[in-house]
């Protein structure tokens, strides 16, 4: 056989996507439900709407929202026309996707690395920044989310090449989104577990990105075309 991976294994890959994968995410967005609920027991009595405490309900809601999100269109998914055809394929998602769990282990790290670099509570207009890019964040996600469809998965495969909705104006909108959720927990929490965290999780995300865009110019010569005139992350001026 010629496949790096036999074809059996790329039939269990996309199983654990739908069906492992999903039920896992489930579980996380319900222990960001249940730290919420907590928090809010925590709540003091009379406290001010900006306090300490609001960073940390922002951080967990937002990872909430995205990994809830998350499971759900994983399980709504589509097996792909074009299966992950390497372990790297495989992995590297799966590596990425990790990173969504250990935001929610920062606070049970050693303080050095869990406490803001202030030394004190989060200064109010990180708070409002971080809660607003942590709402713009998840709803432009789901907007690529949404385009795709029943195309929505894990693993780098090809399922559908969608040119759609936030497509028209940007390659990757949904790692848009998560770029915003990026920058609102660093915001929310101003740790150096966290910085450290966003910057690998950056990486990862651009390295995937890279290889689902060589498995789509191979499904498709056009998207060469496209690919020219859209831009990664951003909008080019003056094109769609």
């Amino acid at each position: 056989m010629n496949d790096p991976i036999p074809v059996r294994i790329f039939a269990a890959a996309f199983l654990f996507e739908r069906y492992v994968l999903s039920a896992i995410y489930f579980w996380f967005a319900y222990r960001q439900g249940a730290a919420l609920e907590s928090l809010a027991a925590q709540w003091p009595s009379g406290a001010p709407f900006i306090s300490p405490l609001l960073a940390q309900a922002a951080t967990n809601f937002i990872l909430f929202l995205v990994q809830l999100l998350i499971g759900a269109f994983l399980l709504n998914s589509r097996a792909p026309a074009l299966p992950p055809r390497s372990l790297a394929e495989i992995f590297v998602p799966l590596a990425s996707c990790a990173y969504f769990v250990l935001y929610g282990f920062i606070p049970s790290l050693p303080e050095p690395l869990s406490r803001n670099v202030f030394g004190g509570p989060v200064p109010p207009v990180c708070v409002l920044a971080g809660m607003l890019l942590g709402l713009v964040g998840p709803a432009i996600s789901l907007w690529g989310v949404l385009a795709l469809g029943k195309s929505f998965g894990i693993f780098v495969s090809v399922r559908e090449v969608v040119l759609r909705g936030p497509y028209r104006f940007v390659r990757h909108p949904i790692y848009l989104g998560y770029f915003c959720v990026w920058v609102s927990l660093a915001l929310l929490n101003l740790s150096p577990a966290i910085f450290l965290l966003v910057a690998l999780h950056m990486l990862l995300f651009r390295v995937r990105a890279r290889m689902e865009e060589r498995r789509l110019l191979e499904a498709s010569p056009a998207y060469g075309q496209y690919q020219r005139q859209t831009g990664f992350l951003f909008p080019r001026r003056g094109k769609s």
